[in-house]
């Protein structure tokens, strides 16, 4: 879990319609179907899926529903053996979000958290559970700038 994996991928435009990268050891796809509607998944080696499906109903605003898991790792000096605090969960949430310029985002979702889990150890293949979350729903704000 300390060395970094060297990577590679291969992007590719099928048409204005499909893009995709396939690599190691992240792969993703944009498929744009329709005018405004964008369909995106993304997956990164035995640790994140993301799969996103949004439709822009009017210029700068766009209407989303997405799927998400997550796994990382935190140092913390108190654990021993130089183990690590992991940390994973999925969720799904709907929302909306307003792109005013291309590098500018806000966006505003409700969802469902679940599969939270804490674990204690050097990595997620040998680890013990410290602490579970409970499956809750969630509101979300966000704001992002790309540059």
């Amino acid at each position: 879990p300390d060395i970094p994996l060297p990577g590679f991928a291969y992007s590719h435009l099928f048409d204005p319609k499909l893009q995709a990268v396939i690599g190691f050891p992240a792969s993703s796809i944009i498929w744009k179907p329709i005018e405004h509607l964008r369909i995106y998944g993304n997956y990164e080696l035995f640790s994140d899926l993301d799969a996103d499906i949004s439709y822009e109903f009017v210029k700068h605003w766009t209407a989303f529903a997405a799927f998400e898991t997550r796994r990382t790792a935190f140092w913390i000096q108190e654990l021993r053996d130089h183990h690590r605090l992991l940390y994973s969960q999925r969720r799904v949430e709907l929302g909306v979000r307003w792109q005013p310029t291309e590098h500018l985002s806000f966006s505003l979702a409700g969802g469902y958290g679940f599969s939270t889990d804490f674990r204690n150890g050097w990595d997620y293949r040998h680890s013990t559970r410290y602490l579970y979350a409970s499956d809750e729903p969630f509101v979300r704000f966000g704001a992002e700038f790309r540059f």
